[in-house]
């Protein structure tokens, strides 16, 4: 799945909020379902389950900078199920 992190979702998003931090909104934005992000790991329930997405290492450094509230920047990623 690619998501796309906005400008907004950055703005709107609330630091170690695993279900409101600006990977979570994207891909709510993208599935209009129910997300929680992790450390490394994203979870969306779609059609009745629970798919774990890997996070790159890039993702996982921006969790990290916009957490310690560090400058993130907008970017668009290709997740992975596994």
């Amino acid at each position: 799945m690619k998501i796309t992190v906005t400008q907004k979702d950055i703005n709107k998003g609330i630091p170690r909020i695993g279900d409101k931090c600006p990977i979570a909104l994207a891909i709510k934005r993208k599935t209009h379902k129910y997300v929680q992000v992790g450390c490394t790991y994203a979870w969306v329930k779609l059609k009745n389950r629970m798919v774990t997405y890997v996070l790159p290492d890039t993702v996982v450094q921006f969790i990290k900078d916009f957490d310690e509230n560090r400058k993130v920047r907008p970017f668009s990623v290709k997740l992975k199920p596994l």
